[in-house]
């Protein structure tokens, strides 16, 4: 599969830069940036995943995710799909009642 150059603005490439030398910063951020640096490099997908030794199937998903939602968000997970919280009206009565609370709606 063949990818586009990625093209960073300078501002980009300094943040980037200064994640990869941060020491406090997420590991999977660090490795993140460094993937993002060496693509907008123009290194091929084959080499990056032979220098950060990572299969390259996760160079493309991380490359892919920085065209699609941008450098700053691609280093981030996705959102998950999941299940929505469900509070039952037995547990709003009885946090309400907790509160001191009259009635739904109603504060004293």
């Amino acid at each position: 599969m063949k990818l586009g150059r990625l093209s960073l603005a300078e501002d980009e490439r300094d943040q980037l830069k200064q994640l990869v030398s941060s020491r406090t910063s997420p590991a999977h951020h660090i490795e993140r940036a460094s993937i993002l640096l060496s693509c907008a490099d123009g290194l091929p997908v084959s080499e990056i995943a032979h220098e950060f030794t990572l299969d390259r199937g996760k160079i493309y998903r991380c490359i892919n995710k920085a065209f699609a939602v941008g450098v700053e968000k691609a280093l981030d997970d996705l959102p998950r799909s999941g299940r929505l919280p469900v509070i039952t009206a037995e547990a709003t009565l009885w946090i309400l009642g907790l509160s001191g609370a009259e009635g739904i709606g109603t504060f004293s």
